[in-house]
């Protein structure tokens, strides 16, 4: 029992046929039939026809049923989001300045009811008094002011009091003094 070939228009789709047809196409070569390729050729084509149609398929698949709409949604989404992050950018950067200003302010507020409290204090002649006792050592008529002195070194602890302490010099100036020593 022998399998017709099939016409060279129709596609076979199993592996099974595909070698069926084949054949057939390579005896019809030999037949002396000048429509059919040779055989490498007719392999080589028939590659490129699957690949066109594996091709095909695939764009066929991708663009049926709700694939184009999500994708299109997503492309649309992203737009957005480019569009508006140089707006909400400078929409924040704002407020940042604004919560900076009222704190500034809020600081400054602050030193004006300081400023303003020490105005009064010195406008105030009970504070003048106070402070040209404690300050300057001013003394109501018929007062006597008392002024502490520390008393004198002796002449040994004048070259230690006339030092200046070890932490103000530098590491420098402290070796050369313990040398001298």
């Amino acid at each position: 029992m022998s399998v017709a070939p099939a016409p060279p228009s129709t596609r076979p789709s199993g592996r099974l046929e595909k070698l069926r047809y084949i054949r057939s196409a390579s005896k019809r070569r030999v037949r002396g039939r000048e429509d059919v390729a040779p055989l490498a050729v007719q392999h080589v084509a028939r590659r490129v026809d699957d690949a066109a149609h594996v091709g095909a398929d695939r764009a066929r698949r991708a663009l049926a049923g709700d694939r184009p709409f999500v994708i299109g949604l997503g492309v649309i989404v992203l737009l957005a989001i480019v569009v508006v992050s140089g707006p909400l950018q400078a929409f924040l950067a704002g407020h940042d300045r604004l919560e900076t200003a009222t704190e500034q302010l809020a600081a400054l507020d602050r030193v004006t009811s300081d400023l303003d409290r020490r105005a009064n204090d010195l406008s105030d002649p009970e504070h003048i008094e106070v402070l040209a006792r404690s300050q300057l050592g001013y003394a109501m008529p018929g007062q006597v002011a008392y002024s502490l002195v520390p008393p004198e070194p002796a002449d040994g602890d004048e070259a230690d009091a006339l030092e200046a302490p070890t932490g103000d010099q530098p590491w420098w100036r402290r070796l050369v003094d313990a040398i001298r020593r």
